[in-house]
């Protein structure tokens, strides 16, 4: 195995696991900051998003392609009559900040501090509806956002992992040839499956240990800290 010049991380369930996950405080906080003449509570809001989720992200997979949040806001609240009182790149963050709550995966700290210290350049690509800056806040919160060259969220580029056209753009802005170059991530069609049509090397993080017959083709590890071991044995010998 060739020593990687470069890493590109899935950063949901790879870089930070969420430990909590509540819409109905994150609908909460938005109302606070929105014009809501006829009263609609957040229960009311979270009934629609429900069923507007079965239209829009229950199909992202059949076709393809991202939803941005910005957008499914809008339509959400409008449909209510509300008007945010402020931009909605900060209602997003507010409903990312207490719908969910996040802590950094075991291990990945020293990771981060093994690339550095090997001058490995490291990147995300992320499937998310949730907009880079986001991303950056939820990091930023987690004391993770460091020495990242880019974040790359789906939500922002149309397309959704596997598209091959996402890791060929990740691969371009690390500027290093793809075989050189490893994947981690925790979910196997999407990230596993994406890197490898994109002639990157597949580091699957199956932390969950599942079960998939196929999965021989690519690296296996159960922990960071087994990728990080491996790192720091292709560089010292």
């Amino acid at each position: 195995m060739n020593k990687p010049l470069g890493i590109l991380f899935d950063i949901g369930d790879t870089i930070i696991e969420h430990v909590h996950n509540n819409p109905i405080e994150g609908i909460k906080k938005i109302l606070e900051v929105s014009d809501n003449p006829h009263q609609v509570t957040a229960e009311q809001i979270q009934e629609f998003a429900l069923k507007l989720t079965k239209e829009t992200f229950d199909k992202r997979d059949e076709f393809n392609l991202e939803i941005n949040f910005k957008s499914f806001q809008k339509l959400l609240y409008e449909y209510f009559n509300i008007q945010f009182k402020v931009d909605i790149q900060e209602i997003e963050k507010i409903f990312c900040k207490y719908t969910y709550k996040s802590k950094p995966s075991e291990g990945i700290q020293d990771l981060f501090k093994t690339l550095s210290s090997y001058n490995i350049k490291y990147g995300a690509l992320s499937n998310s509806t949730f907009s880079k800056e986001t991303l950056i806040y939820e990091l930023e919160g987690n004391n993770l956002y460091q020495n990242f060259e880019f974040i790359i969220s789906s939500c922002d580029y149309c397309l959704r992992k596997p598209n091959k056209i996402l890791f060929d753009l990740a691969q371009r802005k690390l500027g290093i040839n793809p075989e050189n170059i490893w994947f981690i991530g925790d979910s196997y069609k999407y990230d596993i499956e994406g890197s490898k049509k994109a002639g990157m090397v597949p580091i699957w993080y199956n932390r969950k240990t599942i079960q998939i017959d196929k999965a021989a083709d690519c690296i296996e590890v159960k922990s960071l800290q087994e990728i990080t071991k491996m790192i720091i044995e292709l560089y010292t010998f």
